[in-house]
C-alpha cells in the first residue's frame, strides 16, 4: 500500500479521492452540522465564500439555508470540483487557491470552511487573503484538524521503525492560534476538541485515511506485507476498546468578526 504527501501532489491526491469521499466523511458532515448551527441566519449575506468545498457536504447544508446563487464555493481538486457540479447546487463553483483567492476586497459577508485549511502549506498567507476579501462587520466560521489528530498513528508508525522524519504533522493549537491572531479579524474565539472515532481494525482505519486523501507522510512510502502486518498488529494492541480500534481528532473551531 502506498500512502503518499509531497509539496506538489496534494491536489493530485484529493483528485484521487473524490470518488470515494462522501462514503468516508459521516464525520465530516456532522462538523458542518456544526459549522451551518453557528451562522446567524438573521443577517442577510450578500455572498458568501466556502473554502475547499471538497463534494459539497457543506456546500449543499449552506444551499438549504441561504440562496445558492450567493455561495462561492473554492477547491484546488478538478476531481472535487466535478463531484460538486455533478450534484446540481446552484452555486458558483471556482477552482482556486485558497492562498490567492481570485476576489476583490471586501467582497464576502461570510467565509466558511470545513477541514481544508490544515492542508494549507502558508496559513499565514491564506488568512491574509481571507481577511482582504472579508467585508468589514463580516464573519469567519472555520474548522481545522490540530496536531493531535491520528497521534495514535504516528506513535505507531515510529514503535515499527518508521523514521519521524518521513511523517508530516499538523500544526498545534498554539500555532494556529499564533497565526490567526497576527490578522486584524477584530474578534477572534478559538476552540479545540479531541474527538475518538472508532474502526473495526487498523487497517480498516488505514484504507479510511487513504479514500479520504488524507494521510501524514511527506513523501510516498510503501508499506511492504511484513511492515505492514506489524504496524496493524502494533496499533491493535495499543489502542483497543471495546468499540474497537480508535484514533484521535483534534479539531480546532475558529470564530472571528472584522
Amino acid at each position: 500500500m502506498i500512502l503518499s504527501l509531497s509539496d506538489n501532489i496534494i491536489q493530485k491526491r484529493f483528485n484521487r479521492a473524490s470518488g470515494s469521499y462522501d462514503k468516508c466523511c459521516a464525520f465530516h458532515s456532522v462538523a458542518a452540522d456544526g459549522i451551518i448551527k453557528k451562522i446567524d441566519r438573521r443577517n442577510n449575506y450578500g455572498r458568501i465564500l466556502e473554502v475547499g468545498h471538497g463534494t459539497g457536504l457543506l456546500t449543499e447544508k449552506l444551499s438549504k439555508i441561504i440562496r445558492s446563487q450567493n455561495i462561492y464555493a473554492i477547491d484546488f481538486s478538478d476531481g472535487m470540483a466535478k463531484i460538486l457540479r455533478d450534484k446540481k447546487i446552484n452555486c458558483n463553483i471556482i477552482q482556486a487557491d485558497c492562498q490567492k483567492l481570485p476576489f476583490e476586497d471586501s467582497y464576502f459577508d461570510l467565509i466558511v470552511s470545513n477541514f481544508t485549511y490544515q492542508w494549507v502549506p502558508n496559513l499565514s498567507v491564506a488568512f491574509k487573503e481571507a481577511n482582504r476579501v472579508l467585508k468589514k462587520n463580516g464573519q469567519v466560521i472555520i474548522n481545522m484538524f490540530g496536531r493531535n489528530t491520528f497521534k495514535e498513528l504516528f506513535y505507531a508508525l515510529t514503535q515499527v521503525g518508521m523514521a519521524n522524519e518521513f511523517i508530516l504533522r499538523l500544526r498545534t493549537y498554539e500555532e494556529i492560534k499564533t497565526i490567526i491572531n497576527k490578522e486584524d479579524f477584530g474578534k477572534v474565539n478559538i476552540c479545540v476538541e479531541e474527538k475518538k472515532v472508532y474502526y473495526p481494525s487498523a487497517q480498516e482505519m488505514l484504507r479510511w485515511i487513504k479514500n479520504i486523501g488524507a494521510n501524514g507522510l511527506k513523501r510516498d512510502f510503501y508499506f511492504g506485507r511484513q511492515l505492514w502486518q506489524k504496524f496493524c498488529e502494533r496499533y491493535e494492541a495499543l489502542y483497543h476498546e471495546e468499540a474497537g480500534i480508535y484514533a484521535t481528532f483534534e479539531v480546532i473551531s475558529i470564530e472571528a468578526k472584522k
